[in-house]
């Protein structure tokens, strides 16, 4: 299927393994250039091998969505290899299923902060227009236990 992504460039969070990987290598074989973010350097690199036997261009970025400056190094890590940024695709997540509030508060700052943090940083910095994709969805576990006894 041709998505009119050849030569466009991505920047995949939580690109390493399961949905990450598939989006990747995904955008790959439509011909997209993708710049990977993860925490796990050796899955990482595994993913951008996979991503450059498709013919395309791979950036693996060892970081955490968690902190701003990796996002931004990120960023420019696109915008350095490739000159600009068309997709974004938030796919880093997780969490939940605590009652702690140190829990909430980590699934809070993966799930939706680092999605805006990397949606507003591309613009600014990358001279094309940039579309961006989130996924927000869990593990298949719940993300809280409620009671409903009194």
């Amino acid at each position: 299927m041709d998505m009119g992504l050849k030569d466009k460039v991505a920047i995949i969070s939580g690109a390493s393994r399961g949905l990450g990987r598939s989006f990747a290598l995904g955008l790959a074989a439509e011909g997209c250039h993708v710049t990977l973010m993860a925490r796990g350097e050796e899955a990482l690199k595994n993913t951008a091998r996979e991503v450059e036997a498709a013919g395309v261009r791979a950036v693996p970025v060892v970081g955490d969505v968690t902190s701003p400056s990796d996002c931004e190094r990120a960023v420019q890590a696109a915008v350095y290899a490739f000159g600009s940024v068309d997709v974004l695709v938030n796919n880093a997540g997780g969490g939940g299923g605590a009652d702690k509030d140190e829990a909430w508060q980590q699934a809070f700052e993966v799930n939706v902060l680092a999605a805006a943090r990397l949606t507003r940083l591309p613009p600014p910095l990358a001279v094309g227009a940039a579309s961006s994709v989130s996924r927000q969805s869990g593990d298949g576990r719940p993300a809280a236990r409620w009671s409903t006894t009194r």
